[in-house]
């Protein structure tokens, strides 16, 4: 049986070549390390989890790719403009394992300045003057407390109990917002009158 070719043999060479390359470390850091800057992360992706601490994510494309605690959420890697607002077209938001939106409220969402939204499984939300606080999202009041942000969302597990996620509502920050599964039943009354009730901390 004839050994292998010569080009087979330099074929074979090539291939290791890359394969060694490919392991080389370019000093960029892999997905859950700090970072302070996208470039210093493989993917390009540096997610702000909490205000003190950023870290490399990857792309994600269900909730299935992601920690239970986490969700596939819109991330848009091209920081803010200088109003505020996500920078880029639709084609640079993408979706990254991230926290909830909004932290799930205890009791109380004061240490934060916000307050809470929702009768069951409620979540912390800033409070509000009107809609542009809530970047486009309503800024409700139930006439019991000061005014609130109806909760941003890209998945239902993003809002309170017994509220869904409306995305074709997209608000200023690429975020939609968070709607009552059920029909408002009293007569006349609005989606911002049945968005919070009393007694739930706010």
């Amino acid at each position: 049986m004839p050994g292998p070719s010569r080009s087979g043999a330099r074929a074979a060479w090539i291939v290791a070549l890359l394969a060694l390359g490919s392991a080389c470390d370019d000093g960029r850091s892999a997905s859950g390390a700090r970072c302070t800057a996208p470039s210093q992360c493989r993917s390009g992706l540096c997610l702000q989890r909490t205000d003190t601490l950023s870290v490399c994510v990857d792309r994600c494309s269900s909730n299935s790719d992601c920690a239970a605690t986490d969700i596939c959420g819109r991330f848009n890697f091209q920081g803010l403009d200088e109003a505020g607002v996500p920078s880029g077209v639709e084609s640079d938001i993408v979706r990254v394992c991230r926290p909830r939106l909004q932290p799930a409220c205890d009791g109380s969402c004061s240490a934060g300045g916000g307050a809470c939204f929702g009768e069951s499984a409620p979540v912390c939300v800033a409070q509000c003057r009107d809609s542009i606080d809530c970047s486009g999202r309503a800024c409700v009041r139930d006439g019991c407390g000061s005014a609130r942000c109806v909760p941003a969302c890209d998945d239902v597990r993003d809002c309170p109990a017994y509220y869904s996620c409306d995305l074709a509502f997209v608000g200023s920050d690429g975020h939609g917002r968070c709607i009552p599964i059920a029909p408002v039943t009293d007569a006349g009354a609005s989606f911002d009158a049945a968005a919070s009730t009393c007694g739930d901390g706010g």
